[in-house]
């Protein structure tokens, strides 16, 4: 899993705020979002289903994300992964609702 964790300023456990990727990739614009999410007090994860790659031909990255969508459970349990990921987050507080972006 490639991601880009954001954290809040201070040790307190903080709610947490997970943002889902694009088709490309995962780019600064995610980064930036889980950022500010975090100067506002979230912990935020931004996580990309790529693997860190940013595919910029349209056909190749229809080529990876197509079986993705195709595949209800594989996509799920991706989601799962990262919001496993999060979760772990010391700073993370559980009892806290989840916002998906």
């Amino acid at each position: 899993m490639v991601g880009h964790l954001a954290l809040p300023a201070g040790s307190g456990r903080r709610p947490a705020v997970l943002i889902g990727p694009e088709g490309p990739g995962l780019n600064d614009f995610q980064r930036r979002r889980a950022d500010a999410l975090a100067e506002l007090g979230y912990v935020a994860l931004a996580f990309d289903i790529n693997g860190g790659r940013w595919f910029t031909d349209p056909d190749e990255m229809l080529a990876r994300i197509t079986p993705l969508l195709a595949d209800l459970d594989r996509m799920r349990g991706i989601g799962h992964a990262a919001l496993d990921v999060l979760l772990a987050e010391p700073r993370t507080h559980p009892d806290l609702s989840l916002i998906h972006i």
